[in-house]
């Protein structure tokens, strides 16, 4: 079990992943921010991700490279390497997300 450790947020935490090596955790929230977290520390291990909307869910690939984000705007993020992109086509909402295991397909509903 992980100890929470009290963080600075605006906003309550609506998506939560593991990655594959169960070393870190990405939390996306409602004050449209996603953040990666050390499970023994419980510290943040990167910078804070502005997105342009409400985060619903995320999805890791097992490398942890890349990063399936659903929100709130008809749209979807993916973080790869590090590099936001946004991704259209959808009409409503991204209330889902997954990724492949080896990162080379994500998919969103």
């Amino acid at each position: 079990m992980i100890e929470h450790k009290k963080q600075t947020r605006t906003a309550g935490v609506s998506g939560v992943g593991i990655f594959a090596d169960g070393k870190r955790i990405v939390s996306g929230s409602h004050d449209q921010t996603l953040r990666m977290w050390n499970t023994e520390t419980g510290a943040a291990v990167n910078n804070l991700v502005i997105l342009p909307n409400t985060v619903h869910c995320v999805s890791a690939s097992n490398s942890g490279q890349k990063i399936l984000i659903g929100v709130r705007s008809p749209s979807a993020g993916l973080l790869d390497n590090g590099v936001l992109k946004l991704l259209k086509g959808h009409s409503h909402a991204a209330w889902a997300v997954a990724v492949s295991k080896d990162g080379r397909f994500g998919f969103t509903g």
